[in-house]
């Protein structure tokens, strides 16, 4: 945790190496960078993009087993740390954090990302566990009533619009930022095969 109140919070599941837990560490370089005090807050720290976080972000370990199991963990770092807003991805983390902004009574912004076409998706178009059937419901219900949706393309705004029923003016396409520092390096080096 950082020594000031974060200015923004990044909720994930884990640094674990998906696609999603990469955007959320390039997110954090990206606002540290600008000069924001951040925090990346965890269901779990592990994984191997714990090393790759900026020493100017605080990593917060909720130490829970499960998204779902968080939420009160969630509620009191919201409740005494106030961040300005709170951006929760993947979906998996997006009912919980929802919950915990909820309970915790802080001012705080949330913010979700949606990383694919949410109706698309097993869990909500073909929903075959009851898990599925009640996160499907849980995102109809809920995510009309964040702050704000981040979009990771135009097709994915478009899906929270016309099948999640979102107002167009509370969704926002920003693509993912996958141009950093390694790949600047790597664009610099030879390239020996015959096609370039």
């Amino acid at each position: 945790m950082t020594e000031l109140d974060p200015d923004v919070s990044l909720f994930v599941s884990s640094l674990a190496g998906g696609g999603a837990h990469k955007m959320v560490v390039q997110i954090a370089k990206g606002l540290d960078d600008l000069g924001y005090t951040v925090d990346i807050v965890a269901v779990t720290k592990e994984g191997p993009f714990v090393d790759s976080i900026p020493e100017d972000v605080g990593i917060v370990d909720l130490n829970a087993n499960r998204a779902l199991t968080s939420v009160p963990k969630l509620t009191q770092y919201l409740a005494k740390n106030n961040p300005e807003s709170l951006l929760a991805t993947p979906v998996s983390v997006t009912i919980p954090a929802i919950w915990a902004n909820i309970l915790s009574r802080s001012d705080t912004k949330l913010v979700i990302r949606a990383p694919t076409v949410i109706s698309k998706n097993d869990f909500y178009a073909r929903p075959k566990t009851l898990n599925d059937q009640i996160l499907s419901r849980l995102v109809d219900y809920y995510y009309p009533n964040v702050d704000h949706m981040v979009a990771i393309s135009n097709t994915v705004k478009e899906d929270l619009i016309n099948n999640i029923g979102l107002n167009r003016d509370m969704v926002t396409t920003i693509y993912n930022p996958v141009i950093d520092d390694g790949i600047i390096a790597r664009s610099k080096e030879p390239c020996e095969h015959p096609f370039f």
